[in-house]
């Protein structure tokens, strides 16, 4: 009932139990080149042509006055979600608010938009950090955990811009200019919850009463040199 084994073992128990892996004993067949849930990943399938039994039945061996656990796994094409928390921090400023969850850590500032982008740099959803600086989301995940090949854990990598002003013409509207765009690399695994560290800087000189950084902008239609020309010399 091994089918070969013999370094694999047959239970587990790191769940409150031992659980014992009952053979396969459903329909033979012969297994696919490639993962039947996903063919067109082009993954070798583990056994890939060698006559095996699904795993519909199982059989399972009943002692006396013993109760036996036999697990039928359901597989889905749907990827499970990735789940992700994270919080944008102020590296050059310190939080001495005892009533902030930042307390004696670095300063969280508030309501800045989260930028979630694919591998191209597409934009598939966007977020908001609340009045702690803290966000939380869901985004699609990967198609396998643990693909059978060599280079094991395949995650879905997303970029993820903090305080992200966005592509348009206009400026997301709780952009913070004071503030750096700065973005992360993150991978997203089915399942999973991703905690992210994604600090940003802060892009004026001083830091202003309440940890808001001062607006250094010149308001709008404030007079500026344009051009000077020097002696020939050229001009700039």
């Amino acid at each position: 009932m091994a089918f070969g084994r013999t370094t694999l073992p047959s239970h587990e128990g790191d769940t409150g139990s031992v659980e014992t892996f009952w053979p396969c004993v459903g329909q033979a067949r012969t297994v696919p080149d490639y993962i039947s849930l996903f063919p067109q990943s082009h993954e070798v399938a583990p056994f890939a042509g060698a006559t095996r039994n699904l795993c519909d039945r199982k059989l399972v061996t009943l002692t006396d006055q013993t109760s036996a656990l036999a697990k039928f796994w359901v597989f889905t094409s749907a990827h499970v979600a990735a789940h992700f928390t994270g919080v944008i921090t102020d590296d050059f400023t310190s939080e001495f608010d005892p009533f902030s969850p930042q307390f004696g850590e670095k300063f969280s500032p508030a309501n800045m938009p989260v930028a979630i982008k694919d591998w191209s740099g597409a934009e598939i959803s966007r977020v908001y950090t609340d009045q702690w600086g803290t966000y939380n989301g869901l985004t699609y995940s990967t198609w396998e955990v643990n693909p059978p090949n060599p280079t094991g854990y395949a995650p879905t990598m997303m970029v993820t811009c903090m305080n992200d002003a966005g592509s348009g013409a206009t400026p997301d509207p709780l952009y913070n200019p004071a503030y750096s765009q700065f973005c992360y690399e993150i991978p997203f695994m089915p399942g999973q919850t991703q905690y992210m560290d994604t600090p940003v800087v802060p892009t004026s000189a001083f830091a202003g009463a309440g940890y808001n950084n001062p607006d250094c902008d010149y308001p709008d239609a404030t007079p500026a040199v344009s051009e000077v020309d020097g002696d020939g010399i050229g001009h700039g």
